[in-house]
């Protein structure tokens, strides 16, 4: 079959094949700054960039698939996303898109992670290649992976994985675990991720500190942080998670002028 996203890829790949752009009609009006289930003031973006499109799809929006938005990307096909129902709104994914004034594009979140970290780890070298490695070979792909220095030379490692992974993460820890005599692996699947996404990010260095006193407000606490060029995100309590979505777009989104 043509998997999740596969009859978005295959409209792409014939739009590519002739040299035109792709319309793509779905359940929504188009690409919104936030989940409008979540956020009842999302607002829906005229034009995202490719490459903001992808980080959004790979942090947890739905409207497109990631690897539907890479090919566009590599063959240059602007796309358009709009209602089955609705003639009005729309979005176009396209080549560099940044609106002026505007830094953050939108606010994702993803309730379908874990948090593993294994504890006790030898600090030697080869330890993390040998970790990562396993969960690779099993089909596991770990993100947002921080490593916590300890005294007595032993480190603490901890990643987020996909929740349907969480299983075969916990199993390939315990080999791990065994095979290096470290201390053990703990998981917490009540968790979630909170981004931040923008191609402008990397312009302007208040959006971290302005993202974390955000949460702070709201008296939600922060697990673990990664941020890139396109985003940052934070992981939190699934049970503070939606709050933490519509804090940050009230920051980031609600008060800049007109629509992203």
């Amino acid at each position: 079959t043509l998997g999740r996203g596969g009859s978005d890829l295959t409209a792409v790949a014939l739009a590519a094949s002739l040299e035109v752009p792709c319309e793509i009609y779905t359940d929504v009006p188009g690409i919104f700054t936030a989940d409008p289930r979540v956020v009842p003031r999302a607002r829906r973006i005229e034009a995202v960039d490719y490459e903001e499109c992808m980080e959004m799809a790979l942090l947890g929006a739905k409207v497109m698939q990631a690897r539907s938005v890479e090919l566009a990307y590599k063959y240059g096909v602007p796309i358009y996303v709009a209602s089955t129902f609705l003639e009005e709104g729309g979005s176009w994914i396209m080549a560099r898109s940044v609106s002026e004034g505007v830094v953050v594009k939108a606010v994702v979140h993803d309730r379908n992670i874990a948090k593993v970290a294994v504890l006790g780890v030898p600090d030697r070298p080869g330890v993390a290649a040998f970790l990562f490695e396993s969960l690779s070979g099993a089909g596991v792909a770990a993100e947002m992976i921080i490593q916590s220095t300890m005294r007595g030379g032993i480190n603490d490692i901890a990643f987020v994985v996909k929740l349907k992974d969480l299983g075969e993460a916990i199993e390939v820890c315990k080999r791990v675990v065994k095979e290096l005599k470290a201390q053990g692996v703990v998981f917490d699947s009540e968790v979630g991720r909170v981004s931040v996404v923008g191609a402008g990010l990397s312009s302007d260095p208040t959006i971290p500190a302005r993202t974390f006193r955000t949460l702070a407000r709201e008296g939600i606490n922060i697990d673990m942080i990664a941020s890139g060029g396109l985003s940052i995100s934070c992981v939190v309590r699934a049970s503070e998670l939606e709050r933490a979505v519509r804090a940050l777009h009230a920051e980031f989104i609600e008060g800049v002028n007109g629509v992203a």
